[in-house]
């Protein structure tokens, strides 16, 4: 994921996610980067993203990138949830 997140930030990917838990020590690097570059990181379940926790397991999927399209994509996800 690490990897994913750096070529957001670089300019690679204008958006990247995963919706598997994984470790924040996955994806804290590649967070670090997207920030530097003006993009973002977001948790798809809408909850902060913190680092450093007693567990490390986010579990929850999350999204990087140009802010607009994570913005987007986590509004699709919403709806989708209202529908069902």
């Amino acid at each position: 994921m690490s990897y994913k997140l750096l070529r957001a930030a670089a300019g690679l990917e204008h958006l990247t996610f995963a919706v598997q838990p994984r470790s924040e020590w996955d994806v804290c690097g590649g967070a670090a980067l997207l920030a530097a570059a003006g993009k973002v990181y977001r948790r798809l379940d809408g909850r902060a993203v913190r680092f450093n926790n007693a567990d490390t397991r986010v579990r929850s999927g999350a999204a990087g990138g140009e802010p607009a399209l994570v913005a987007r994509l986590i509004e699709v996800i919403e709806s989708r949830k209202t529908c069902s």
